[in-house]
């Protein structure tokens, strides 16, 4: 409407008119959105996203990044840095910091790789599972990464992030003895039993309705993770720390943490024996569920090959 009325208001046409001003036209109503809309919207959206997967799988396998080196942040450590601070030389723990730290090393490479105790169930885990509840994820294995205010609304409805679950963090079968490459890098290899991921979204459709929870969810299992890991950690705050404190399996990770000066991890590989379909549970209706599932299952079935290659290895 704009565009036919825009001869008028200039004076080089002949159609122009002295003193026309463009009329204003209020933006068009957006109508609210059903369930059953709202229930396509939700599926178009998994459709594209498993094609937005698929794509981004075949950029990593068509053109994978270059070999990674093990030692690259310990090269990257100029002499002035090393010769200024004081970092553990995972090497030779016993010059460096002890011959305390040497024993120590040892009694917790132990416990994270045998079977012990678990104080508070009283059943046998392996020591790194015990760990991992009592530092990291918590006693039931659920590690979550919950968001604030990460949404979007399109006429009546609104979709927010609500939280992203890690579960089975804490079924670790195997952990190798960690190996110092170099002063400050560590090699390493874990073994998962299973671990589950969960994308845990809210629809909210309006005043008249109940905001619902819709899920994605992803399990793995036989998850066997090799990595270096380049850990520079201030000789001097732990020269601080009472020995009596790195005993308890609670402050290990908070009091390592406390007196790191630089971590990462220059390389990782992954090997995934199964990855099952992704699932989706609440919100969308039976039929639409069914039509959904049947439609990416096809997809993982004729890119499941595709996915693991895109994995790190």
């Amino acid at each position: 409407r704009f565009l036919s009325e825009a001869p008028k208001m200039c004076p080089h046409h002949e159609l122009y008119e002295e003193g026309a001003t463009p009329k204003e036209y209020g933006m068009p109503e957006i109508q609210a959105l059903s369930r059953r809309s709202v229930e396509g919207i939700v599926a178009a959206a998994v459709m594209a996203l498993e094609t937005a997967l698929v794509v981004i799988a075949e950029g990593l396998v068509i053109d994978p990044a270059g070999a990674t080196n093990a030692l690259s942040s310990q090269n990257d450590l100029t002499p002035n840095l090393s010769e200024a601070m004081n970092f553990v030389n995972w090497g030779d723990l016993e010059g460096s910091v002890g011959a305390w730290a040497n024993i120590l090393m040892k009694e917790l490479q132990s416990f994270l790789s045998e079977q012990s105790k678990d104080p508070d169930t009283g059943e046998e885990d392996l020591g790194i599972n015990i760990l991992l509840r009592d530092s990291l994820i918590g006693r039931d294995g659920i590690y979550e990464i919950t968001f604030d205010d990460l949404s979007f609304t399109f006429a009546n409805m609104e979709v927010e992030l609500v939280k992203i679950k890690f579960v089975g963090l804490d079924s670790v079968l195997g952990v190798d003895p960690i190996l110092a490459i170099a002063p400050q890098t560590l090699l390493n290899s874990l073994l998962w039993q299973n671990v589950g991921v969960e994308v845990v979204a809210s629809v909210d459709l309006g005043p008249n309705e109940d905001a619902e929870e819709i899920t994605l969810a992803l399990e793995m299992k036989d998850i066997e993770v090799n990595f270096a890991a380049f850990v520079a950690l201030d000789l001097d705050i732990i020269g601080n720390m009472e020995i009596s404190s790195l005993l308890r399996t609670e402050n290990i990770v908070p009091c390592i943490l406390s007196a790191l000066y630089n971590a990462s991890v220059p390389t990782l590989s992954v090997d995934i024996g199964s990855l099952s379909d992704p699932e989706i549970k609440g919100f969308v209706s039976d039929e639409v569920q069914e039509r959904i599932e049947a439609s990416v299952k096809e997809i993982f079935d004729s890119y499941r090959e595709v996915f693991f290659e895109a994995i790190p290895r």
